[in-house]
């Protein structure tokens, strides 16, 4: 029996979130025990232009999409590649895969947004380190004006780190 995945990212954008989340479905396409569909997101106001019908693996990614009220059922896994506070969930297992922040602080919404899928996967051991070491005071406000600390939000989900290698269809010797 196929195990169903839903991919949601922005893939028909020309940008670095695009192209990562292209390098994902062509790493799994042709795996004969997974049922692929795949969501196209926004991505900001990035121009999605970037799939051709006549590439053939541009195709194939295509002729995945669905719309999200088009998915049946709980998928076995739902791989979300945007930013965390973005990140769906519904499927048995869900990751969230990110670029993450390029800084050592990273907000409390990304935060929470890892917190709700099983897995994250991050591009480096800095960016695993910023989650993993950040965390703010949950504080509410009081009738007396006061705020009072409730808890802490902090990265309580798995984080790992997958090294991204070269496309080497675009980067190759030059004859």
């Amino acid at each position: 029996m196929k195990r169903s995945v839903v991919m949601i990212a922005p893939f028909n954008t020309r940008s670095g979130y695009g192209d990562h989340a292209r390098s994902l479905f062509y790493s799994i396409m042709d795996r004969e025990d997974l049922d692929i569909k795949c969501i196209d997101s926004n991505w900001g106001k990035t121009t999605r232009n970037h799939l051709r019908l006549d590439v053939p693996r541009h195709k194939k990614l295509l002729d995945t999409f669905i719309g999200q009220e088009q998915i049946q059922g709980q998928p076995d896994v739902l791989i979300d590649i945007r930013i965390p506070n973005e990140f769906a969930t519904g499927a048995k297992i869900n990751v969230g895969i990110t670029a993450g922040v390029e800084t050592n602080v990273v907000s409390p919404e990304f935060i929470a947004g890892m917190n709700n899928m099983n897995l994250n996967i991050v591009p480096s051991n800095f960016t695993a380190n910023t989650f993993k070491n950040c965390s703010y005071d949950q504080m509410k406000d009081m009738p007396d004006g006061s705020k009072q600390k409730t808890g802490q939000v902090s990265l309580q989900k798995p984080i790992t780190v997958l090294f991204e290698g070269v496309d080497t269809d675009v980067y190759k010797p030059l004859e």
